[in-house]
């Protein structure tokens, strides 16, 4: 056997050495794209990722895309997430409404409050409390997304140590768009670019989009007393991945994304006399290499300053209980998030966010 044909081999090795414990990190699958598997932001993962109706900031992008019309301020959000086989996933990203673009003049004189502060936590400015919120706009978000694997061993055939190797290099570039259609309404876009590296020895890149919708309803007038102070129903729903196969090799047919369909419901409720909000929600969630998911999950902000979550994962291989906290400071937001995955590992995920 010549030494070009035993580089090949090795190459073959390499690879299915990796795919195993990379997919581990997703869960069980036939399909491809792992990257796309697993869930931004630490707030829906503290609520056990019921969050395709109660989507309602830049994360948005990546879980129901017409929830990006309540991003009202410029956001810019940052997340990290440890979990299996030594990976890392990372991602940052960031929304602005059309009105700065378009109009920058009109809209820093509707939001030139934004910076004021009742005290170092919580904010006073209309984004923290939907009802006295500004009226949905347009809004462009772009993200980028990595998920890295570590490195492994290699070994040739005979045994002999020769080096290591980078696991799995993947990174997902999301672009997306939503716009308020109708009364509560909302419509959003995204477009997807992945690119993945195995072992160093094999690339893939594919194209995906997802399509969202949101329509939120208010019953504040209905169901306000001394007590409450309002009282928003959301529905959503969103296709993601729909795009093409991810191919590794040149001659083989690829492997399909994780196509998926998922709708959900939640409600907000705000409490008098500035005591806070509660949210609760419950998502249905369909994906092509998987049986049927529920995901249920609660949020209260108290003195809309720190937050407390809690959330159930149903039919998932490895993930179920999950919790989380939160805390605003000044113009900045602080979300953690734990997930028990079985008797296996734990998730660890940690976001901030920063409003202008």
């Amino acid at each position: 056997m010549d030494k070009g044909c035993c580089a090949e081999m090795k190459k073959i090795i390499f690879v299915l050495a990796v795919l195993v414990p990379v997919e581990c990190f997703a869960g069980s699958s036939t399909t491809g794209g792992v990257i796309l598997k697993e869930e931004i932001g630490a707030r829906p993962r503290g609520m056990g990722g019921a969050f395709t109706a109660l989507a309602d900031d830049m994360t948005s992008l990546h879980w129901n895309p017409a929830g990006l019309t309540s991003a009202t301020d410029i956001e810019v959000s940052a997340m990290f997430l440890s979990g299996l086989a030594s990976s890392n996933y990372e991602f940052i990203g960031g929304s602005i409404p059309t009105d700065v673009i378009f109009n920058s003049k009109s809209w820093y004189g509707k939001h030139s409050h934004s910076s004021s502060s009742e005290g170092i936590f919580g904010t006073s400015n209309t984004r923290v409390k939907r009802k006295e919120r500004d009226e949905d706009t347009s809004v462009f978000a772009l993200s980028l997304v990595a998920l890295q694997s570590g490195t492994m061993d290699v070994y040739q055939l005979d045994g002999t140590y020769a080096g290591s190797v980078r696991a799995e290099d993947d990174f997902l570039v999301t672009l997306g768009y939503a716009c308020p259609v109708y009364k509560g309404l909302s419509l959003g876009v995204a477009g997807k670019v992945i690119t993945s590296r195995i072992a160093e020895a094999a690339s893939a890149v594919a194209y995906a989009g997802d399509l969202g919708c949101r329509w939120q309803v208010d019953f504040s007038d209905s169901i306000r007393t001394r007590a409450i102070d309002g009282l928003y129903l959301n529905v959503g729903a969103a296709l993601q991945n729909l795009g093409t196969k991810i191919k590794y090799s040149s001659s083989g047919e690829g492997d399909k994304l994780p196509l998926a369909i998922k709708g959900g419901v939640a409600g907000t409720m705000f409490f008098k006399p500035s005591v806070g909000s509660l949210s609760l929600a419950v998502d249905v969630n369909k994906a092509q290499d998987t049986k049927l998911r529920e995901n249920i999950g609660t949020e209260f902000w108290y003195q809309q300053a720190y937050a407390a979550r809690l959330g159930y994962r149903f039919g998932y291989d490895l993930d179920g209980f999950t919790t989380g906290i939160g805390a605003r400071i000044y113009m900045f937001q602080l979300d953690y998030a734990f997930g028990l995955m079985s008797s296996i590992n734990t998730l660890h995920q940690v976001s901030l966010t920063a409003y202008f």
